[in-house]
């Protein structure tokens, strides 16, 4: 029991890790969003609270001068020139230098505070509560002269991720997880990927100082290595999707029977199949709950690569849709030679699943916003033309290797599996087993029936 509450502690110690990673990501890109829009914003800020406050201290000596009416105030031009004084120095304040500013800033506000005890200004709340929004505006000024970009670029260094590259992959499964439960996550992740582009800095420090032209080149490598992570954790979502779609695709091929066009009354209940139309469409919502997730985090730029969420989207299922099918393909063409195993069978079991995967797969489009009969033919194409080359290597003296075929891809990987016989794939095993069915020893073709006939069982 120890060693069990021990595993589970650290199990949800992790957890809590990778949420508040998410959670500061998320925090400091948008603090960094928010000081960026103040430092844009700098100057325009402090020509307007400086117009309130100078427009704030005319009035007051305005008010003292007599001339304005004003409850219950008596002229008093030492307060009037006062107050003109004040303006005349809060005009006088410079934008570009921030210490002296600041120090004036301080003193005025002091000064403010003194003439507030005055007996004239104690006793008028309309004068004091001049005086509060002119303290007000002076605060506002001094915030804002404070607004450096050595800020930015301290928040920058305190924010680097660079030295987690090696760590952060440990924690792709509990990121995962996370994004499974709640497809909405992968806002936060979106800042995460953001604060990993800093692994950018360090290698091209150098390398830019130097003027070196390499600079794209080693750029462009690291940025391919960020969206290699980014598709890696974010490929739980098209799995996620490919998992439901396998029970959408048992619903759709053994559960749903198709309504017929001319149908009895009484016999409408049960072509109905409330229930199981019930769960396809629990289903299918919860795929379209994992698109709005992805489809939730903007075009993002990873180090100098533009990563395009409904294009990782798409590549996602197309990945997953690549795996499945050369997986069912590689598992269900096996045959068992002497023993009687009938191709027919095992083609129509491969057609099922593969008529099941085609239906489903065009039943979920619209809830994707994908073209799912187009990526189907694109991507069984070239499942069988990349299993066919290879085939073909064991016959050829200059072989087609793997990283250099035109079928694979690095985004889309087609899985390769070990043999089983002394063919390479399934290609081979199917084309093999077609030759010994076939054989001319033991077989003939009889043209007017279009078949193959056994020699000895007419068969």
């Amino acid at each position: 029991m120890p060693a069990l509450k021990k595993i589970v502690t650290q199990g949800f110690a992790e957890i809590r890790l990778v949420m508040l990673l998410l959670n500061v990501s998320h925090f400091e890109f948008l603090l960094k969003n928010m000081f960026s829009e103040l430092l844009r914003r700098k100057a325009k800020n402090w020509d307007d609270y400086k117009k309130e406050a100078i427009s704030r201290m005319t009035e007051l000596a305005e008010v003292f001068s007599g001339e304005k009416a004003l409850t219950r105030v008596v002229k008093n031009e030492n307060l009037q020139s006062w107050f003109n004084d004040i303006a005349a120095q809060i005009s006088s304040m410079d934008y570009a230098d921030a210490t002296m500013a600041g120090r004036k800033i301080v003193q005025l506000m002091q000064a403010l505070d003194e003439v507030q005890e005055f007996h004239e200004v104690e006793s008028n709340l309309q004068v004091r509560a001049f005086l509060t929004d002119t303290k007000s505006y002076l605060t506002q000024i001094m915030r804002t002269v404070n607004v450096k970009e050595e800020i930015l670029i301290t928040i920058q260094l305190v924010a680097d991720l660079s030295y987690a590259w090696e760590l952060v992959v440990r924690y792709v499964p509990l990121m995962q997880t996370l994004v499974k439960k709640d497809p909405t996550t992968v806002i936060k992740l979106r800042a995460t990927f953001l604060k990993l582009a800093s692994i950018l800095d360090l290698p091209l420090v150098r390398i830019s100082q130097a003027n070196s032209k390499d600079v794209v080149s080693v750029a462009g490598y690291y940025s391919g290595q960020l969206v290699e992570f980014v598709r890696r954790v974010l490929q739980i979502i098209p799995k996620s999707m490919f998992e439901v779609l396998n029970e959408i695709v048992d619903i759709q091929t053994s559960r749903l029977q198709e309504v017929p066009t001319r149908l009895e009354k009484d016999r409408l209940q049960i072509f109905a199949q409330l229930n199981e139309r019930y769960a396809l469409a629990r289903r299918t919502y919860s795929i379209s709950v994992y698109t709005e997730g992805i489809l939730a985090m903007e075009t993002t730029l990873v180090g100098v690569v533009e990563v395009d969420p409904k294009q990782l989207l798409e590549d996602g299922i197309r990945r997953e849709l690549v795996s499945q099918v050369a997986t069912a393909m590689d598992r269900l063409l096996v045959f068992n030679k002497g023993k009687g195993t009938d191709l027919e069978s095992v083609l129509t079991h491969l057609a099922t699943k593969l008529d099941g995967f085609r239906r489903s797969f065009e039943y979920i489009q619209d809830y994707v916003n994908i073209y799912a009969l187009k990526i189907w033919q694109e991507e069984l194409s070239r499942i069988i033309n990349f299993n066919v080359e290879r085939e073909c290597n064991s016959f050829l003296k200059t072989k087609v290797f793997e990283w250099e075929s035109s079928y694979q891809s690095v985004a889309i990987p087609i899985p390769t599996f070990p043999p089983v016989d002394e063919s390479v794939d399934f290609i081979g095993r199917l084309a093999r087993e077609i030759l010994n069915l076939t054989d001319v020893k033991k077989t003939v073709f009889v043209h007017q029936m279009s078949a193959w006939y056994d020699r000895k069982t007419n068969k």
